[in-house]
């Protein structure tokens, strides 16, 4: 769409436009994403907070046939 706009608009109205679309979609971003400043990644993700369960060949208390 920009090429059409640059050749129809000009350069001016077509970065406000950009300008606009960019405002537009940080507000969004403001007022609708939950803050996660401290959140570990998982907890952000919306998972359960947990420690992985260590792979069957690093466990000590395994045996082999």
């Amino acid at each position: 769409m920009i090429p059409f706009a640059l050749r129809d608009r000009g350069i001016g109205p077509t970065m406000l436009a950009a300008a606009g679309l960019t405002a537009l979609g940080w507000l969004i971003c403001v007022l609708m994403a939950e803050e996660t400043k401290g959140m570990s990644l998982a907890a952000a993700a919306g998972g359960k907070e947990t420690i992985p369960a260590a792979a069957p060949e690093n466990q000590s208390n395994t045996t082999t046939v």
